[in-house]
């Protein structure tokens, strides 16, 4: 997860740089990731291993995040000012996909 395009943040880099990846949403997923980060120009790929079961945050459960996440919008309304307040934002996440399905 980024909020930055992967071509971007080489762009704006003078040196090496290596990608991060966390093995979710499968093979397919991993390898068209891994393809991408190639084709920009990253030098290095990292593996993230991870835990199955996610953390209580109590700073997630305090902004909202798995109300963010849970993909429903009648529960994600309440934020909607927070995103129209920010329309540039806005229109780049939606068009780079928007979030992760995993």
């Amino acid at each position: 997860l980024s909020g930055c395009r992967l071509e971007d943040v080489k762009a704006a880099s003078s040196g090496p740089v290596w990608y991060q990846i966390y093995l979710v949403g499968g093979r397919d997923v991993a390898t068209a990731a891994i393809e991408r980060a190639r084709t920009a120009g990253f030098s290095a790929l990292v593996v993230t291993i991870d835990t199955a079961v996610s953390g209580l945050r109590e700073r997630d459960v305090r902004n909202g995040t798995k109300e963010l996440l849970s993909g429903n919008p009648w529960v994600m309304l309440p934020f909607l000012p927070q995103f129209l307040a920010r329309p540039r934002w806005l229109a780049g996440f939606l068009s780079d996909g928007g979030l992760m399905a995993f």
